[in-house]
Parts: C-alpha cells; sequence; structure tokens
C-alpha cells in the first residue's frame, strides 16, 4: 500500500501524516457512489465508480495547481493525474472486487477516467468494465474496500443506480454500508493499537461496502 501512496495524487498525504504523530487510521476519507452497468440485453457489465475526496486531503492534494479566479482547476490540467492514478490503481485492483453465484468475476482495463476539483473536494471518476459482459446470476456482489484500512469509503448510496435497459431482467440492487468504526475502550485508533490490530493488513476488510445485485 506504501508503495502506491508515494506516487500519483497520494504523495501529499502521504508525506504529511508520516510527519505527524499517532495519527488515526484511515488516513483519507473517499464518499462514494456507484452505479451498476448493463448491456442493452441485460448482461452485466461492469461498475461505474464516483470517488469525492474529503476536503483536507483535496486542498492538499492541488496545492500549487493552476485555478481560474473562481478557484476552479481545469479538468485538462487534472487530467495527467488522473491517468497516473488510474495506473497506479491498477496494483491494488481498484479497491473493487466482484462475483457472481460466488465465482469471481475479473475486471478489464478502466476506461472514462477523469478528476475535477468541485466545491473544494477532488472527484475522481471511472468506470471498471467486467472482462467480458455475464448473465448475472442469482446474487451478484460487489464490493469496495481498503483492506489495509488507509483509505476509508463512506458510501452514499442507500441503493445503487442500474443502468438496465428494457431488454435486461429485473434486478434488486442494494448498497450495504459497513457498520460504525469501533474504537477499542472508547478510545482514538492511534498507530500503535491499529498496527497490532491490523498485523495481515486486512483489517479494513470488516468496513468493506458490498452492493448486492439479486437477480
Amino acid at each position: 500500500m506504501m508503495d502506491w501512496l508515494t506516487r500519483g495524487i497520494f504523495i501529499f498525504l502521504l508525506t504529511s501524516s508520516m510527519m505527524s504523530s499517532a495519527d488515526a487510521h484511515p488516513h483519507i476519507w473517499i464518499t462514494n457512489s456507484e452505479t451498476i452497468l448493463f448491456t442493452a440485453d441485460g448482461k452485466l457489465s461492469g461498475i461505474q465508480h464516483q470517488w469525492a475526496f474529503d476536503e483536507s486531503y483535496s486542498e492538499y492534494a492541488v496545492q500549487g495547481l493552476e485555478r481560474d479566479k473562481d478557484g476552479r482547476i481545469g479538468k485538462e490540467i487534472l487530467a495527467p493525474l488522473a491517468k497516473s492514478n488510474t495506473n497506479d490503481l491498477a496494483e491494488f485492483q481498484y479497491f473493487t472486487k466482484a462475483k457472481s453465484d460466488g465465482k469471481p468475476l475479473t475486471f478489464g482495463e478502466p476506461k472514462d477516467y477523469s478528476l475535477e476539483f468541485d466545491g473544494g473536494l477532488l472527484i475522481y471518476k471511472f468506470t471498471l468494465p467486467l472482462k467480458e459482459p455475464i448473465k448475472p446470476g442469482h446474487i451478484n456482489i460487489f464490493e469496495i474496500t481498503d483492506p489495509s484500512y488507509y483509505i476509508a469509503f463512506v458510501s452514499a448510496n442507500k441503493a445503487a443506480n442500474s443502468t438496465d435497459s428494457n431488454g435486461g431482467q429485473a434486478c434488486s440492487i442494494i448498497a450495504k454500508r459497513p457498520p460504525e468504526d469501533p474504537q477499542p475502550t472508547g478510545q482514538s485508533l492511534n498507530e500503535s493499537m491499529f498496527n497490532d490490530l491490523n498485523t495481515n493488513g486486512s483489517y479494513g476488510i470488516q468496513f468493506a461496502i458490498r452492493i448486492i445485485v439479486a437477480c
């Protein structure tokens, strides 16, 4: 995780957090919204992400970039950052996994990726298509999480949106949010406590957001 965070847009926050003492985990908060994608004939084809970084990190990440008189940053200025960030995310499978009736699904190359700076928030959008669209199983699950819990995902969805068409079968789509972050003995989770709990780098799995597509 740390190798990736020294590249792309996350270099800023990593540098800051390493210099500070006993920062509580996580270090980055992302408010995420997802849309499940279908083909015209009703096959499951992928997931579309929209991730809004927390305000503190957003401001830190874009410092030094040219802004217009209203404080906005053009997409063309952020485009190289979007590309490098997307490339770096591949190492971590875009923090996204998927299964259909218990069988893992394989994603293809991400597309339609972009960054924008809107209202003080850095917003990252990208589409993660399945390598091959499939006829959806009875239970299809998309999971969004950072197992190391360096990044916390906070779902903006009460239920994910569907782009199913008239050619597809009806599917019920529900976003299951993670429980509240438990704090040992009511205290903040500092670095020492976190490292004791996260010895195998999987502490964040319990906070995964799951989007269930039942067809």
